[in-house]
């Protein structure tokens, strides 16, 4: 009886270390996003789905978001300095982060950005509505 006792304790040791060590391999494979990966995402995203670009920016930690921020920032300016359009697939990104940005670039700081700065102070998803409503006309 004490060796039946001695091998199932081995058994279900076995077992569990045998998860263990296949659920430490699956949380190594999953990385978590970087803002390259979801500014990536965004460029190729072939018809716009709002809630799936939303919950890639939810993934990212706090510093990722302040990075996928600067290299919106910086796509904007390199726009600018070109003289051509900001890319949509920053201004999607943008009106998820802020809102009023967004709309301010993309009407040239007109009076649908007062109208967004007062829907995002009332509340931040009325802001990010009105954002896509302006940016997609």
């Amino acid at each position: 009886m004490k060796k039946l006792k001695t091998i199932s304790c081995i058994f279900f040791i076995f077992m569990m270390s045998t998860q263990l060590i296949a659920a430490d391999n699956l949380s190594q494979t999953e990385s978590k996003p970087t803002a390259e990966s979801v500014m990536q995402f965004a460029e190729q995203m072939g018809t716009f789905d709002k809630a799936l670009l939303e919950s890639e920016i939810n993934k990212l930690s706090g510093k990722e978001k302040r990075e996928l921020l600067q290299l919106c920032v910086a796509q904007v300016k390199a726009s600018n300095e070109v003289g051509e359009e900001v890319p949509m697939a920053v201004l999607y990104i943008l009106a998820i982060i802020l809102p009023p940005l967004a709309v301010g670039l993309y009407t040239d700081w007109d009076t649908p950005t007062l109208w967004n700065l007062l829907f995002t102070l009332i509340g931040w998803l009325p802001g990010v509505v009105h954002a896509f409503i302006v940016i997609t006309r």
